[in-house]
């Protein structure tokens, strides 16, 4: 019995959102504080958590539907390893551009606190 392309789309594409909403749940408490330190105001923080939860759901898609082969005689193994791979992939890519970008914010509000208090 052969699984439909649609089907087999669906699942990866459901695979990739289960993996980035378990990711937000685990960022989450973390994530609201440091970013509301970083930015300075409430309203800069809840745009800045809002555009981190939509990068860490929207890159995994992308991967899975932009990259992750379709079924064509590959076995149920390679077709779930590839479909992990690429949504794990997506999560990857977005934290890391993410936690680049906070990581420089620090560093530079770290150097201006050192230079201010000198």
């Amino acid at each position: 019995m052969e699984i439909q392309p649609l089907v087999i789309l669906g699942i990866q594409m459901a695979t990739a959102l289960g993996i980035s909403l378990v990711v937000i749940h685990l960022i989450q408490p973390a994530l609201e504080p440091l970013l509301g330190e970083v930015c300075g105001s409430e309203a800069a923080a809840r745009f800045w958590v809002n555009f981190t939860r939509l990068m860490v759901l929207i890159a995994p898609l992308l991967q899975v539907i932009l990259l992750a082969a379709e079924h064509g005689g590959m076995g149920s193994v390679e077709l779930i390893r590839g479909t992990l791979f690429h949504a794990l992939g997506g999560v990857f890519l977005a934290l890391s551009v993410i936690g680049l970008v906070i990581w420089k914010v620090a560093l530079t509000d770290r150097a201006r606190g050192a230079a201010g208090g000198e």
